[in-house]
């Protein structure tokens, strides 16, 4: 009888003594699992601190193909229209709300418009501002001359001059202004980039009155009289074209109907053989 007990004591004993260590590798197996969850949330929480206050801005600035550190400049001819694209990428994990803001430094008679997120504005004052409406991204979504918005893209006009023009754009995002990205457009027009043989063959182009509402005259005197295709050309500032018209180099003055243009602002050029030879801009009111 005492055998008995002393070896049923033993199997309670060997019995606790199981149940305490499968407790125990179960409270380990249990605590490694909490640490992992716990770690793999730290991690998560880290990157995108990482991604938003450490690594970088949600917004990142490309042209042709390359990301833009701080200033694009661009070598260009000063009787040639010069169109620039830019991509703009969301690399945060969150939509952001863009906005966009320009300060300009333009040689005299430089034209420039500025068209993004659908909307262009006229940049030949000074302006200062972007779209009325903030424009909003995606996580990972990429804006560029492709997208269903019309891309983001600079279109810049010497008009002849010579010297360099300077445009600051800052895009914010709008929910968080310290979460902006800017960079510059160095435009540098030299005599050592004309190579518009038509340059030397407009002795006068002008537009009067400008503003117009109705009726606008066009101005101008070519030097060879003998020079085979001339067009006078209205687009938008988006580049879309209004209007083309035959221009006679034997005479100087052409009258445009203008009653039926939307008010706004546009560019009027006179194209010799194909090439753009000189550009102003236009101002239609109602």
């Amino acid at each position: 009888m005492q055998k008995k007990s002393f070896i049923l004591k033993i199997c309670w004993e060997i019995s606790t003594k199981i149940d305490f260590i499968l407790l125990f590798f179960l409270s380990l197996y249990l605590y490694f699992l909490l640490k992992i969850y716990i770690m793999k949330n730290y991690f998560v929480i880290i990157f995108v601190a990482c991604s938003t206050f450490v690594c970088g801005q949600s917004l990142k600035v490309f042209y042709d193909g390359e990301q833009v550190a701080d200033t694009i400049e661009i070598a260009v001819n000063p009787t040639v229209e010069t169109k620039c694209y830019i991509d703009i990428t969301n690399i945060s994990m969150d939509t952001v709300s863009i906005m966009w803001a320009a300060e300009l430094s333009l040689i005299p008679n430089a034209i420039v418009s500025f068209c993004a997120f659908g909307e262009c504005a006229d940049m030949n004052n000074g302006h200062n501002g972007g779209p009325q409406d903030a424009y909003y991204v995606q996580p990972g979504e990429t804006i560029d001359k492709n997208h269903s918005s019309g891309g983001i893209y600079l279109t810049y006009i010497p008009n002849e001059a010579v010297g360099t023009s300077y445009m600051e754009f800052t895009f914010s995002n709008e929910e968080d202004p310290s979460d902006k990205v800017s960079f510059v457009f160095k435009f540098v027009s030299s005599v050592t980039r004309i190579c518009n043989p038509n340059r030397q063959t407009v002795n006068l182009f002008r537009t009067y009155p400008n503003p117009a509402s109705s009726t606008i005259y066009i101005q101008y005197e070519l030097h060879d009289k003998t020079t085979q295709e001339v067009q006078l050309v209205l687009h938008s500032l988006t580049g879309s074209v209004i209007k083309t018209i035959p221009v006679n180099a034997f005479e100087n003055t052409i009258k445009i109907d203008v009653k039926d243009m939307a008010q706004g602002i546009y560019f009027c050029s006179l194209k010799i053989n194909g090439v753009i030879s000189s550009s102003r801009k236009i101002i239609i009111t109602k």
